[in-house]
C-alpha cells in the first residue's frame, strides 16, 4: 500500500502524519480514533471501580479511592477529547506511536483518576495535556532548515551483531557479579531482591549498557526474529527476557515481549491506533473479569495497578508535592555543583520515596511531567515535551526516510511509556533508550537508499 506524504501549511503540517491512499477520510479516521479513546477511557473506568478501588483504595503509595461527581466526571471526558482531536493517529507515523503511547499510559489514566475521584486537581490533568502538546508542536512545525539525514543500505545484520554484543555483556556481568545464579522468579517477593540484585550489576558503565541490552536491544532481536521467522532469535529473546526479571526482579520485562508481539501482528495489516485501543478496551475488560470472578488481585496489580496506574498516581502526587514546596532547578544533577538548595545532590524518586513511606527504602519515580513539574514548574513540562518532541520528530524522518515503522514500534514503545509514565526525561533519554533506540532505528536502515 502506498503513503501520501505529510503536505505543509505555513509552518504547520495540514495532515500531521502519512495516511492510507484510498482508505477512509482523515475526518472519519479522527472520529473513528476519538470514538475508540473514549471507550478505552470507559474501560479504565471500569477496571478502577470493579478492582482499583476495592484492592487499592488507601494504598501507601498509589491510593485510588472513589469520590465520585458526575459534573468531573463528565469534565474528564472533554480534556481527553482535546488531545484525541489533535494528535496524530497513523500507525505509519512516529507521532501515532509516541502518543498512543501517552494516552494509553500516562493521559487516560489520569483523566480517570480525575473522573472518578473528585478531590483530585484538575492541575495534573492540565500540566499532561500541556506536555503533550508541546511535543505535538515540536513535532509538527517546521522550523529551521531541513537537514539531509544519510539513511544506511540493509544496516539490520550489522545491528542485529551490535545487540547480541551488547546482550552479551549482560550475561558476563551478571556471571561475573553473581547476579546471574541469584535470581528470583517469584513475583510477590521482587521488592526483596529488586535493590540487591540491581547492586550487583549496575556499576558503573553496566548501568547503562544493561538497560540498553533490555530495554532497546533484545525487543530488537526479538523483533528480527519474528521478521526473519527464526525459531532460534525468537526463542534466545524470549529467554533473555525472562533472564531479565530473575536479575532485575521487574515486571516490564514480562511485557516487552508480548509488545513486540502485538506491533508484529499490527503492524502488518492496515492498523490504526483506533484498533489499538478497542483491543486493548476488550483486553482490559475480559482481565478485570477474570481478577474478579477468580480473586486475582496479584495479577491485577500487575497488568492493571502497575502497567496502567501507577504512572498517573505518581504525577499527582508529584505535582501536588512541587505545588506546595520549591522547585529543584536541577540541583539533584544537572545543576548539581552550580545551584545549592534543599536539592543538591539528592536522589528526587529516593526523596520522594522517603516523603511517601518514611520506613521503606523505595524509589518513586515519575514520567516527565511529574519529574519535569519538580525542577521548573509548568515551564519543565514544556522543556521536557519539547525534548521528547524532538525525538518523535527526528524519529518521524527517519520512517518517511523508509525505516519500516514496525522495527520502529518494536524498539521504542516501551522507552516512551518510560519516559511518559516512569522516569525523568534525560533517564529516559539516556538510560531508557530513546537516544540509543533512535540510533538503532537509523542503523536499521532501508532496502533502498534515500536520504531525509
Amino acid at each position: 500500500m502506498e503513503y501520501v506524504p505529510a503536505e505543509y501549511s505555513g509552518s504547520v503540517r495540514k495532515t500531521l502524519l502519512h495516511y492510507p491512499v484510498g482508505s477512509e477520510s482523515m475526518f472519519t479516521g479522527r472520529i473513528r480514533f476519538i470514538f475508540a479513546g473514549f471507550i478505552f477511557k470507559i474501560a479504565l473506568d471500569i477496571s478502577y471501580a470493579t478492582f482499583l478501588t476495592n484492592a487499592f483504595e488507601d494504598h501507601f503509595l498509589t491510593p485510588f479511592p472513589v469520590n465520585f461527581d458526575i459534573i468531573q466526571y463528565a469534565e474528564s471526558f472533554i480534556w481527553l477529547l482535546i488531545i484525541l482531536a489533535t494528535v496524530p493517529f497513523s500507525s505509519r507515523s512516529a507521532g501515532g506511536l509516541a502518543f498512543f503511547s501517552a494516552l494509553v499510559f500516562l493521559y487516560i489514566p489520569v483523566a480517570t483518576i480525575f473522573g472518578m475521584d473528585d478531590e483530585r486537581s484538575r492541575y495534573t490533568l492540565f500540566l499532561s495535556t500541556l506536555a503533550i502538546m508541546s511535543a505535538y508542536l515540536v513535532d509538527a512545525l517546521n522550523f529551521g532548515r531541513r537537514v539531509k539525514i544519510p539513511i544506511p543500505l540493509r544496516g539490520e545484520r550489522t545491528l542485529l551483531a551490535l545487540s547480541l554484543l551488547f546482550v552479551a555483556l549482560f550475561l558476563l556481568n551478571a556471571a561475573v557479579s553473581g547476579a546471574l545464579f541469584s535470581m528470583n522468579f517469584n513475583i510477590d517477593n521482587v521488592y526483596e531482591f529488586r535493590s540487591e540484585l540491581g547492586a550487583k550489576i549496575n556499576v558503573g558503565l553496566f548501568a547503562y549498557t544493561n538497560l540498553w541490552a533490555q530495554k532497546v536491544f533484545t525487543p530488537l532481536i526479538f523483533a528480527i526474529g519474528l521478521r526473519r521467522k527464526s525459531f532460534w532469535l525468537i526463542c534466545f529473546a524470549l529467554a533473555m527476557h525472562a533472564i531479565y526479571f530473575g536479575v532485575t526482579q521487574h515486571r516490564s520485562h514480562l511485557f516487552s515481549p508480548i509488545l513486540v508481539f502485538a506491533a508484529f501482528i499490527l503492524y502488518r495489516s492496515n492498523f490504526s491506533y483506533a484498533k489499538g485501543f478497542a483491543v486493548f478496551s476488550v483486553a482490559l475488560c475480559s482481565a478485570t473479569v477474570v481478577i474478579l470472578v477468580f480473586k486475582l488481585d496479584a495479577l491485577g496489580a500487575l497488568i492493571i495497578r502497575r502497567a496502567l496506574f501507577v504512572g498517573a498516581s505518581a504525577a499527582y502526587s508529584w505535582v501536588e508535592y512541587f505545588s506546595e514546596n520549591a522547585k529543584v532547578f536541577f540541583a539533584d544533577n544537572l545543576l548539581a555543583p552550580f545551584v545549592s538548595n534543599q536539592y543538591t545532590g539528592v536522589n528526587l524518586p529516593r526523596f520522594m520515596g522517603d516523603f511517601m513511606r518514611a520506613d521503606r527504602e523505595i524509589n518513586f519515580n515519575s514520567g516527565l511531567v511529574g519529574s519535569g513539574f519538580a525542577q521548573l514548574g509548568a515551564f519543565g513540562v514544556i522543556l521536557y515535551g519539547g525534548i521528547l518532541g524532538m525525538i518523535i520528530r527526528v524519529n518521524r524522518r527517519l520512517i518517511e526516510s523508509g525505516v519500516p515503522p514496525y522495527i520502529h514500534a518494536a524498539i521504542l514503545f516501551f522507552p516512551f511509556r518510560i519516559a511518559w509514565a516512569d522516569a525523568d526525561i534525560f533517564s529516559a533519554l539516556l538510560s531508557h533508550g530513546l537516544i540509543v533506540g533512535t540510533f538503532a532505528i537509523w542503523l536499521f536502515g532501508t532496502s533502498k537508499y534515500q536520504s531525509a
